[in-house]
């Protein structure tokens, strides 16, 4: 069995907005986004969120289940393919130290 491949998502992207407002990309019509997928969960779900922090990072491994994809018509993603999904699992790396070193693939790169 192939050990996991991390995909590393940057935090920071660059797109066109004729209506962007401030600071030297607006002059150009851009605006900085993040791209970075998002998922909410609610502590019942998941009740290891009760003692985590806002803005430390925490492992888990999800196993989702594909409910649907399209190519989308409009806008940014115009033509690309997205995927929908409904979580049907969580594992949550409750030893993680604050001091243990996440492997090099798995860093942010700066």
């Amino acid at each position: 069995m192939k050990a996991p491949k991390i995909i590393n998502i940057p935090s920071k992207k660059i797109v066109v907005d004729e209506y962007a407002m401030g600071g030297d990309l607006a002059k150009k019509g851009k605006r900085e986004t993040d791209p970075r997928p998002e998922f909410v969960i609610d502590a019942e779900t998941l009740p290891a969120i009760k003692d985590w922090n806002v803005g430390k990072k925490y492992k888990l491994e999800i196993e989702v289940e594909m409910v649907g994809s399209r190519i989308e018509d409009w806008g940014a993603n115009k033509g690309k393919l997205t995927g929908n999904f409904k979580i049907s699992g969580i594992m949550v790396d409750d030893d993680m130290d604050e001091e243990e070193e996440m492997p090099k693939a798995m860093r942010m790169k700066k």
